[in-house]
């Protein structure tokens, strides 16, 4: 499991955006909040400027079927590089000196991608290059880039629902009002660490300072099953202490509109 539980973008310009969803749309906690390119425009650039301690990048909520990126620092070294063609069902994990891990999940409508780099020192430059079907404009509702906090994977039996915003009112004649309204994902799992010091910083370091504020997660499970969501603590977390060394943090989140 891992966390980018903080926002280390100070900066962020694009090569398109409609003068109604700016780029800087992409930095508000509110994934429908959304940059987006200009009319006709399928392809654009967003280009991040991240600060010291970063280790990766998140996208959440776009349309786009292909994402191709890179990440520099001020001397121009390459700290990550990605030039293959991402298509809409492309799910990939790569690992090598260069590159840590590059997941994405693009299905053309509300997709996600996450994208790592070994931790940087200094100030970096990430562009990412989205690419929507033909004459669509691409689009994209979040971006979050932080160090990556690392935990083990949750237990076996991750929960995943539906939590519904529709509104459902009895009428006097005993029939219903249904007003359709969006509808989220949520999970909840339990997962073991060692006490001190996993537990303390699970709890102290990022639930305490996150309350309930979002943060983009990739969620795993023994089967090796994977989730990246942008959520919230549902309920805060809370840790038993049922082994000597050991305690077992019971989670739940549920998605951010």
């Amino acid at each position: 499991m891992k966390i980018m539980a903080t926002q280390k973008i100070s900066a962020v310009s694009s090569t398109s955006a409609d003068t109604a969803y700016p780029d800087d749309n992409i930095l508000d906690e509110h994934p429908k909040k959304l940059w987006k390119a200009a009319s006709g425009i399928s392809e654009a650039t967003l280009t991040f400027t991240i600060g010291t301690g970063s280790a990766g990048i998140a996208i959440f909520n776009t349309n786009a079927v292909e994402i191709t990126a890179s990440v520099t620092d001020a001397n121009s070294i390459a700290w990550f590089a990605s030039d293959a063609d991402w298509t809409s069902d492309a799910t990939w994990v790569a690992e090598d000196a260069a590159l840590s891990e590059e997941l994405f999940n693009l299905d053309g409508v509300s997709g996600s991608a996450w994208l790592e780099w070994p931790t940087s020192p200094v100030t970096v430059t990430a562009e990412l290059t989205f690419r929507s079907e033909s004459s669509v404009e691409v689009q994209a509702g979040v971006a979050v880039a932080d160090m990556v906090h690392e935990f083990t994977c949750p237990q076996m039996g991750v929960r995943e629902s539906i939590h519904t915003y529709d509104i459902v009112k009895e009428l006097q004649n005993g029939a219903f009002y249904r007003k359709e309204r969006d509808k989220v994902r949520t999970f909840s799992f339990n997962f073991i660490e060692d006490r001190n010091p996993d537990f303390y910083t699970f709890m102290y370091e990022i639930a305490k300072e996150l309350g309930y504020k979002p943060a983009a997660w990739w969620l795993a499970d023994m089967d090796g099953y994977w989730w990246v969501a942008y959520a919230r603590f549902q309920k805060m977390p809370t840790g038993n202490h049922s082994m000597p060394a050991n305690t077992v943090i019971n989670t739940q989140l549920i998605e951010v509109l």
